[in-house]
């Protein structure tokens, strides 16, 4: 009998042991479901990471359920969003960043930029979604992460129970993420994302200037214009 390479693929999950409950919907092939099991298979999703850490505070592991196995790639990506969709209408709360086929079938190997772009597109998009910023809210401030904390971040925490809404207000609020920016030469953009791209730098460190966690930024200042 024949090896079919091009049915190598399957969708997984992965299972929270002391509730029984699925927090992460993949598709994959070889090793790939229990990359998660190690840092280096965490990527950005901290949401991930957290629930697996907190798993292991409890003495346990994650489990890896195979859910299709024997696919081709194309039908892989078309169940990982199927049941990913499937699990988050039944109400689950999965850690999943977007909502799978990443990408939709491509080649394996180094990404394309063309690739990588609609990867940061769908996990950008995802992070404005008010369920997802929940989480990440909640997240951050749980007692767990502020031990991660540095002393300086940790003060200010503690001295203001409700730091992190001016945070989550000025990037996440839609009427705080439109507003017009001018810089102090007269020059106006018409929102931080496009100040963001024309420095090639990320959204946050221009967010952090207009918040005043820095004086100055490429030796500009920059406010909003209302």
């Amino acid at each position: 009998m024949s090896y079919d390479s091009s049915k190598r693929f399957y969708v997984y999950a992965l299972l929270n042991p002391i509730d029984d409950v699925i927090f992460y919907i993949g598709k994959g092939s070889g090793k790939r479901a229990y990359d998660h099991l190690k840092p280096s298979g965490w990527g950005n999703n901290s949401h991930k990471k957290h629930k697996i850490e907190l798993i292991r505070k409890n003495g346990k592991e994650p489990v890896v359920l195979f859910l299709y196995e024997n696919l081709e790639e194309k039908i892989a990506y078309e169940l990982e969003i199927q049941e990913i969709k499937k699990y988050r209408e039944n109400g689950i709360k999965l850690t999943n960043l977007t909502e799978g086929g990443d990408c939709g079938p491509k080649r394996f190997g180094k990404k394309t930029e063309k690739e990588k772009n609609i990867i940061a597109a769908k996990t950008k998009e995802a992070m404005w979604k008010p369920e997802i910023r929940e989480r990440h809210i909640q997240s951050i401030r749980t007692e767990e992460n502020r031990k991660r904390l540095s002393s300086n971040q940790i003060k200010k925490i503690y001295s203001n129970e409700n730091w992190y809404q001016k945070f989550t207000k000025s990037n996440f609020n839609p009427d705080y993420r439109n507003r017009k920016i001018i810089r102090d030469d007269g020059v106006v953009f018409n929102c931080v994302e496009e100040v963001a791209k024309f420095y090639k730098t990320k959204m946050n460190v221009i967010t952090r200037h207009l918040m005043g966690k820095r004086k100055t930024y490429k030796k500009h200042v920059f406010k909003y214009m209302d």
